[in-house]
C-alpha cells in the first residue's frame, strides 16, 4: 500500500465514531478513537447507553423527509460547471423557432 494511505481513514456517511477530544494542536479538535459497527450499535443499545437521537426512524418517515429537505436544499444549490448541461432536442426547437421568428 502507498505510504500516503497507511494513515488513511475511510468512514462511509451514516456510520459511527467515538473520538476522544484532544488539548494539544490548533486545528484538530479530537481524535477518532473508533468505528462503530452495527454489532457494536447493538450491543449498546440492548445495554440502553445507545442515544434515542441516533435511532434510525422507519422508512416512510425517512422518506418523506428526505423529500421536503431535498427540494429545499436543491433550490439553493448553483448549476454544476464542471458537467455539461443536457438539453432536450424540443428546447433546442423551440429555440430556433425564436431566433427565425426574430430573423
Amino acid at each position: 500500500m502507498p505510504n500516503k494511505f497507511r494513515k488513511s481513514m475511510w468512514v462511509k456517511r451514516g456510520d459511527f465514531l467515538l473520538v476522544e477530544p484532544i488539548e494539544e494542536g490548533d486545528k484538530v479538535k479530537a481524535e477518532i478513537c473508533k468505528i462503530l459497527t452495527p454489532e457494536h450499535i447493538k450491543e449498546y443499545t440492548k445495554a440502553a447507553i445507545w442515544p434515542d437521537k441516533f435511532t434510525k426512524k422507519p422508512a416512510e418517515q425517512e422518506a418523506t423527509s428526505q423529500n421536503k429537505d431535498d427540494s429545499d436544499f436543491e433550490d439553493d444549490l448553483l448549476p454544476n460547471t464542471n458537467r455539461p448541461v443536457n438539453r432536450d432536442s424540443s428546447d433546442e426547437e423551440k429555440d430556433e423557432e425564436t431566433s427565425s421568428e426574430e430573423d
